[in-house]
């Protein structure tokens, strides 16, 4: 990697203390080593700022704390740091998952790979997660497969922005993508779906690995996102309004801001996109 190309790797933290030393060690083991871990805590009520304070006084060259006011939540604190620091591309980290050792390393060579091809589009590389016990036991070999997420049926902006695709905590994009985004909508559900979607309606790409690159820890405080949907109805995977409606109300929010088009839109690329996986799976 050019010295000049410096990846922001961007951490927000809240109560992460049980984990934090994991995670932050293991982007000290990375095989590509151009980039800054930039913390920013949301208002922990446990050491996790004095973890962090301890490892920036260590690798003050590596690891920068931002020290400005808590912003709410997950989502509005990982946008307030994109927003705050200055970079050619970025990462999101999450607290409490392991990265592998090349991680950054195979999503920057895929990510490169097509700035090659089209060096004037934003780009968005992600990858699949193996799903671990809070012991980094593995549970399942793809977040992917549990959580029905198939990045080679979504073809276009309307089918990915109706299903979730992409995992923050996997996430290398490059600043193109970043000068593209609006302003925050209030309606904006995570960070990720953001960033994904604004980047496919403006004419981006989003690029899969098809490997994972990150153990991604269930715990007692963290379960999003590896919800198994294996065995369930045709019903239920694509509208799952049952025990979801709030989300899929807010996901139609905030890609209304983004000129999506009606609800019927919105529920037709759902059943459009179950149904590829449905005739991929006879």
């Amino acid at each position: 990697m050019s010295g000049e190309s410096r990846i922001a790797i961007l951490m927000a933290t809240y109560n992460g203390a049980k984990y934090l030393r994991e995670q932050i060690d293991s982007i000290l083991r990375q095989t590509c080593s151009n980039w800054v871990l930039y913390i920013h805590d949301d208002g922990s009520a446990d050491s996790t700022c004095d973890i962090a304070k301890d490892y920036s006084s260590r690798y003050p060259d590596k690891i920068v704390i931002l020290d400005y006011a808590s912003q709410g939540g997950a989502c509005m604190n990982f946008l307030s740091m994109l927003r705050s620091v200055d970079a050619d591309y970025y990462m999101f980290s999450d607290q409490d998952d392991v990265w592998m050792d090349d991680k950054i390393e195979k999503e920057w060579n895929r990510l490169r790979k097509e700035e090659e091809s089209h060096p004037d589009k934003p780009v968005v590389v992600f990858s699949d997660l193996i799903v671990t016990d809070s012991a980094l036991q593995p549970v399942h070999r793809s977040l992917w497969t549990i959580a029905g997420i198939y990045p080679q049926y979504i073809t276009n902006f309307s089918e990915m922005a109706a299903n979730t695709l992409v995992t923050g905590c996997t996430m290398l994009f490059n600043r193109k993508v970043k000068d593209l985004l609006p302003a925050t909508s209030k309606h904006v559900t995570m960070h990720d779906a953001w960033i994904a979607c604004c980047t496919m309606k403006n004419g981006g790409f989003l690029l899969p690995v098809w490997e994972p690159t990150v153990l991604y820890r269930q715990h007692g405080a963290n379960t999003l996102g590896a919800q198994n949907v294996a065995g369930k109805s045709l019903f239920q995977k694509i509208l799952n309004f049952s025990s979801s409606y709030q989300i899929n109300k807010a996901n139609y929010l905030m890609l209304k801001d983004l000129s999506y088009g009606s609800m019927f839109k919105y529920i037709w690329y759902k059943y459009v996109y179950h149904q590829k996986i449905s005739k991929s799976a006879l």
